[in-house]
């Protein structure tokens, strides 16, 4: 059992290595999101995937990745600019700031349920993994708080200490993901095969 266990580590290391590596592009980002959550999604099932097999998923649910990606950077482009650029901070009222920094926020948390969504939904869209993601909130919204919590800690715990948390942070959040959407599907009577097999 602890064999496996260090496999399984090793392995979600390795994947935040090289989400990093791809991600550092800018451009490869939403692919290696997509492909880092599909590694996870296959660890939860206790599988090791074949590189071969998150490549093709990967290619499956490109189009979708992508939308995610330029949806997701507009958003989180917007919070920075809401904090670090100051002739749009000083335009915007403090109260419509911090609304739409919480919501922002409470997006980017859905996200931890939208990519593992869209590898087990039929129809492959990600409009389709947003809507069954902020269901799946709002259907358990204390839970849904207590992850937002603990990403927070996991994203905190990473400005603390950069270097090694680097090649552990994203494999745990998108690991947290995939868990989080496989236990609740599985309340709802849906056990799903891994993404890659």
């Amino acid at each position: 059992m602890a064999g496996v266990i260090v496999r399984l580590g090793l392995a979600l290391v390795v994947a935040s290595a090289i989400w990093l590596a791809l991600s550092a592009t800018i451009v490869l980002w939403p692919a290696a999101t997509l492909g880092l959550v599909i590694v996870t999604a296959t660890l939860a099932h206790s599988e090791l995937p074949s590189p071969r097999e998150v490549l093709r998923v990967t290619r499956r649910h490109l189009v979708a990745a992508y939308i995610w990606g330029v949806v997701n950077g507009a958003i989180f482009g917007l919070v920075i600019a809401l904090n670090r650029y100051e002739p749009l901070a000083e335009r915007v009222p403090s109260g419509v700031k911090t609304l739409l920094q919480a919501a922002a926020i409470v997006w980017l948390v859905l996200q931890l349920y939208a990519l593992p969504l869209l590898l087990v939904q039929r129809d492959g869209r990600m409009l389709s993994a947003w809507r069954s993601a902020v269901l799946m909130a709002l259907a358990a919204p204390l839970f849904t708080a207590l992850v937002g919590l603990l990403v927070a800690l996991i994203t905190g715990a990473t400005r603390t200490w950069p270097l090694p948390m680097a090649l552990l942070a994203p494999g745990a959040l998108a690991m947290l993901g995939s868990v989080i959407v496989k236990t609740r599907l599985a309340a709802y009577g849906y056990s799903g095969d891994p993404p890659a097999a």
